[in-house]
C-alpha cells in the first residue's frame, strides 16, 4: 500500500514540475520587459541607458585538477594544500564543488 502511494506522490510531483515548466517562459518575458527597474529597485542601482539582452548559453569548460580528492563510501572529501594567502581560494573552491557535484553526483563533504 505504502509503494503504491509513493508512486503516485511521484507522479503528481511530476506533473506539477510539468506545469511549473510551463510559465517559465512566461516569467522570463515579464521579467526582462521589467528588467531595468527591477534592478534598480532590488540593487539601488539607477539604470538609466537601455539594458543590452545578452542572455545565451555560456559555455564552461575549464580542466580542474583538485589537490586531493578521496572517496569514502556515499562522501567525497575535498581538500585544496595552500601555501600562501590566496583571496580567490573561496571562489575557486565553489567551482571545484559544483564540478565535483557535476561529476560525481554529490557534493564534497564540508
Amino acid at each position: 500500500m505504502k509503494e503504491l502511494d509513493k508512486n503516485k506522490e511521484k507522479e503528481l510531483k511530476r506533473k506539477y514540475q510539468k506545469e511549473l515548466k510551463r510559465f517559465d517562459p512566461i516569467l522570463k518575458e515579464i521579467f526582462s520587459k521589467a528588467a531595468g527597474k527591477l534592478i534598480s529597485i532590488a540593487t539601488g542601482e539607477k539604470i538609466e541607458e537601455k539594458l543590452e539582452d545578452i542572455t545565451g548559453e555560456i559555455e564552461f569548460v575549464k580542466s580542474l585538477r583538485p589537490d586531493l580528492l578521496f572517496r569514502a563510501k556515499e562522501k567525497i572529501f575535498h581538500i585544496e594544500i595552500q601555501v600562501q594567502t590566496d583571496k580567490t581560494l573561496p571562489e575557486r573552491m565553489l567551482i571545484y564543488s559544483l564540478a565535483i557535484k557535476e561529476k560525481f553526483g554529490k557534493n564534497p563533504f564540508r
